[in-house]
């Protein structure tokens, strides 16, 4: 290796997160000390119980070539076979991130400690290749960080391959735009150490809330930052575990959205998981099939049958009592916020309801059941002006969920939220059992209401 090359080396240190790997860190760590001869090597364990401990003592008090730090961050000590360096600099904690377990704080951990002009991080189940490294500490040259994408996933399952692209938008969408790359989630980068860690400890702006640290980085980095790209072929896990659980996954979605975008993106969740289920239902057993499954229930069952005659008759009545009682405290208490979901309750009626649905009810000019049973027929009228064919969108249900959508965004309160649009289910399939309309109009109402009221309510508020 030539000279230049090995002083490179020695300018860099290569973080390795870990748990449960050391039959990769046998492999690896002599493979990194051939490749990268002179570079320092962090060993950031989060609790192995498989021995990787006792291997990596072994390595410290040997005679491995290169300097090498291992640190058990779960019992909060340090070995390394580097004669110079001082363990209060481990004992700092200056983020207080000992005692949290993940990858993000086990890489700050380690960058906490670099000594080198530059670090890259890489996992150690050989997924991301030894040679991506090399790479990535060439692109420093001119950049201050460099993130490494992954350009083919070769032998991944399409769900796999199809979660990637959905994590990879996902992220993208909550970065500024100057800050966006092709893998935001990628836990292979590198970067100019003191750059980096003055951003990370010094500024204020870092929050590791998240288990992938990059994408914490790239969320404050300045627009004027260089930053570069290295593409590669990620490998299939051969060996150890996976550093990503459930509650992994909980802290990564809390760090992508903010509280007003996770209630919007739940909202479509559980909006899209309904309409899904409704079609699915509606296309096994049959749009009339249903309605008339639901009308006989009705009749021989004089309770079910007044219930929902309340429901259909009165329910849309408390949505408008609700936001009747929000311009008046709005008033009364000069609160302008009660106002505005007033106004735009309002405007989301009239384009649901009056202009989309309305518009929608005379040019399909689908019939209502009951007609449609007393004709023994089922014909369309398009563009009627009578009103026993305007059963295409249900009218009731979506003012409902128009309601539930601008409530949706209004109110913080998870349970109150599903309370509302569970109310609004309920006013919709009470125009199936009082024979007014069938399953699919009551599923256009609910989307024509609902996405109206979220979107509309979540760009104004």
């Amino acid at each position: 290796m030539s000279n230049s090359m090995s002083k490179q080396n020695i300018n860099l240190s290569i973080l390795i997160p870990t748990i449960n790997e050391e039959e990769n860190l046998r492999k690896m760590l002599p493979e990194l000390q051939r490749r990268y001869p002179g570079a320092s090597l962090y060993v950031l364990d989060d609790g192995s119980t498989d021995g990787t401990g006792q291997y990596l003592n072994e390595l410290t008090s040997g005679d491995f070539p290169s300097p090498l730090y291992f640190l058990s961050r779960d019992k909060n000590i340090i070995v390394t076979n580097d004669k110079n360096f001082n363990e209060k600099d481990f004992k700092k904690d200056q983020l207080g991130i000992r005692d949290t377990a993940g990858l993000t704080a086990s890489v700050l951990d380690g960058l906490a400690l670099v000594k080198t002009d530059k670090f890259a991080v890489i996992d150690a189940d050989f997924q991301h290749p030894l040679e991506l490294i090399g790479k990535m500490n060439a692109e420093l040259k001119n950049n201050e960080l460099v993130t490494a994408y992954r350009s083919k996933l070769e032998g991944f399952p399409i769900y796999r391959k199809l979660l990637t692209k959905f994590g990879t938008f996902i992220s993208n969408s909550a970065l500024p735009r100057h800050n966006r790359v092709r893998d935001p989630l990628s836990g292979a980068f590198a970067g100019k150490t003191q750059y980096i860690r003055r951003l990370i400890f010094n500024t204020g702006a870092f929050k590791p809330a998240g288990f992938k640290i990059l994408f914490d980085l790239l969320k404050i980095l300045p627009g004027s930052v260089r930053t570069g790209e290295v593409g590669y072929e990620f490998n299939m896990r051969s060996r150890g575990e996976s550093k990503i659980g459930w509650k992994q996954l909980w802290v990564f979605f809390k760090s992508v959205f903010t509280p007003k975008t996770a209630k919007f993106y739940s909202g479509l969740g559980l909006f899209g998981t309904i309409l899904a289920t409704g079609l699915i239902l509606t296309f096994i057993y049959g749009d009339i099939a249903i309605s008339d499954s639901f009308r006989s229930i009705s009749a021989n069952n004089p309770g079910i049958n007044r219930f929902f005659k309340i429901i259909t008759d009165y329910g849309n009545t408390f949505y408008y009592i609700l936001f009747i009682s929000f311009i008046l405290y709005g008033l009364i208490r000069k609160k302008k916020k009660y106002l505005k979901i007033a106004l735009i309750y309002i405007v989301v009626q009239i384009i649901a309801s009056g202009i989309i649905t309305g518009g929608l009810k005379i040019a399909v000019g689908r019939p209502r059941p009951k007609p449609a049973a007393r004709y023994k027929s089922f014909k369309h009228d398009f563009f009627t002006d009578s009103s026993e064919y305007k059963s295409f969108p249900s009218g009731h249900t979506t003012d409902a969920f128009g309601s539930a959508g601008v409530l949706w965004g209004f109110i913080s309160s998870y349970s109150l939220s599903f309370l509302t649009f569970g109310f609004s289910m309920l006013i919709g399939n009470s125009r199936i059992f009082v024979g007014s309309h069938y399953p699919l109009d009551v599923l256009a109402g609910m989307t024509v209401g609902f996405l109206t009221g979220l979107i509309i309510t979540f760009k104004k508020l």
